[in-house]
């Protein structure tokens, strides 16, 4: 896997700033449905108004390669909106913070590949089989998204959020819309030790009775992010603990599985069914200059 981002920024005035934003990433998988690239280019604008009050809009652009089927390759413009408030209470030494955030973020992609009609009688075939068939025109989907969160700062930090993304569709199968809701927490233990916890449930509602069959049994057509930001269910738990002055150690284990309501979940044949277990031990170094 390889990932590189770079950023610009000019300020404009004393409470906005014009920044430039590219994205860059690659899985190589050989055999694997989960092989692909994909980079994003935008333009953000940030504003501020007064001291607890944020705003974003971002405009760009995104493309995805997917190299086990070319026709799942798509690009297409994308858009967004957050805005944030931050609120403080309590004397300077025990400060305690909450911000509230809400976005918005729609993007159209538009497909190498053809759309698919709904599932009719196959040709040739008895009639107990169904068969989808492309249509004449390409694959097109436009993705809403939707975030609120609340983040408390204080004795402990802690955030609690709730997004659902939709998807329209003119291939049968494609449009759905899917739930999410998350608590992450950290708090500090003894003997210099940090305990972050996070759980992610996913679950998901399809516009179409039937998961479409894609380009064969193993591959499903599902819109492919960095490999720890997939969607699943998800529970991950990290220890970490400075040693020196520059250096600290981290243990996380995460576990990742399939999200419910989705057809692999309830058993469906034509998606196998997902869990994956991951153990990491790093070492953290960071130095900042004066």
């Amino acid at each position: 896997v390889q990932h590189g981002s770079g950023s610009w920024g000019v300020r404009l005035g004393r409470n906005a700033i014009l920044s430039l934003m590219g994205n860059y990433y690659e899985a190589f998988q050989r055999r694997s449905e989960r092989d692909f690239r994909t980079a994003t280019g935008a333009l953000h604008l940030d504003a501020a108004h007064g001291s607890g009050s944020r705003a974003r809009l971002r405009l760009g652009y995104q493309a995805l390669g997917y190299k086990p089927a070319p026709a799942y390759d798509f690009q297409g413009p994308l858009g967004g909106l957050t805005v944030m408030r931050d609120l403080s209470s309590g004397d300077p030494d025990e400060l305690v913070s909450w911000r509230l955030a809400l976005s918005y973020g729609v993007a159209l992609r538009l497909y190498e590949g053809q759309a698919f009609g709904p599932r009719e009688r196959c040709q040739d075939e008895s009639e107990l089989s169904l068969c989808n068939y492309l249509k004449d025109e390409g694959r097109e989907d436009l993705a809403h998204s939707i975030r609120v969160s609340v983040r408390y700062l204080g004795n402990a930090v802690a955030s609690l959020w709730y997004g659902v993304d939709i998807n329209y569709s003119n291939s049968f199968g494609e449009s759905y819309a899917r739930h999410m809701v998350g608590i992450k927490f950290t708090s500090h233990l003894r003997w210099g030790l940090f305990l972050t916890t996070k759980g992610v449930l996913q679950f998901s509602e399809f516009a179409d009775p039937y998961l479409v069959s894609t380009t064969s049994g193993e591959i499903s057509s599902s819109t492919f992010t960095s490999i720890d930001d997939e969607n699943r269910s998800t529970l991950l738990v990290q220890l970490a603990r400075d040693v020196a002055e520059h250096w600290a150690l981290h243990l996380r284990y995460s576990l990742y599985a399939n999200e419910t309501g989705s057809p692999a979940a309830v058993g469906s044949k034509e998606a196998a069914g997902f869990i994956r277990h991951l153990i990491f031990l790093g070492v953290r170094f960071s130095y900042e200059s004066s």
